[in-house]
């Protein structure tokens, strides 16, 4: 079996990121794991990985990375077989094993928290479009989900499969520790996003849209 890499971009919840690297670590599979240091606490950052005995490299960006640009970032720096996931995820014992096992270019676990994405998915549907929610998190994955329908209505042989593995969402944990005006900016950067979709997908006639956006 070729190496696993796991990528994943942390900002607030390094206690989250700390018990998804122990769940991986438990793994039938062991994983090299690339985290993108959003939130710059090195403090934070070295008690979560205290411990981890899995290989781990950091990528500290000048400034935080939207979701789009962290997924894009990983997919060029990370070969096959790659997952990227969401730091508030715990795997099960054979979750990572089970999901490079399972055929096709996308492979769900949790949806886009947690995703196996191979190089043929870029070949064929494109990277994550960064400007639908440049900076930020939210409505990329229904773009890409909208670029794929697309696509294999144009005849593609894309394949999208929903991995056999267990993993468990902890849910928007990173907004439980959020201050009041950040979680006020959530929710205008949402809007924002949505609007940046329909904007770009505007000329689809309903039927063709995305079930999200209607």
């Amino acid at each position: 079996m070729k190496r696993v890499h796991l990528g994943v971009p942390v900002l607030r919840r390094y206690d989250l990121l700390r018990e998804m690297l122990l769940s991986a670590q438990r793994g039938t599979v062991k994983p090299f794991v690339q985290v993108i240091d959003n939130g710059k606490q090195p403090e934070k950052l070295r008690q979560a990985l205290d411990g981890i005995d899995l290989p781990v490299a950091i990528y500290q960006p000048d400034r935080p990375t939207g979701v789009a640009e962290a997924w894009n970032w990983f997919v060029d720096h990370l070969p096959e077989e790659r997952i990227i996931t969401n730091d508030d995820i715990t795997f099960t014992e054979d979750a990572i094993e089970k999901m490079v096992d399972c055929l096709g270019d996308l492979v769900f676990a949790c949806g886009y928290s947690c995703f196996l994405i191979r190089d043929s998915a870029f070949e064929k549907i494109g990277r994550f479009d960064e400007n639908i929610s440049p900076g930020y998190a939210y409505w990329e994955d229904i773009d890409y989900d909208q670029r794929i329908r697309l696509a294999l209505r144009g005849g593609s042989d894309f394949v999208q499969s929903n991995g056999p593995c267990v993993v468990h969402h902890g849910g928007s944990k990173t907004n439980e520790v959020a201050a009041p005006e950040d979680i006020q900016a959530h929710h205008a950067k949402f809007i924002r996003a949505r609007y940046n979709f329909m904007q770009k997908w505007a000329h689809l006639p309903a039927e063709l849209l995305h079930p999200a956006a209607k």
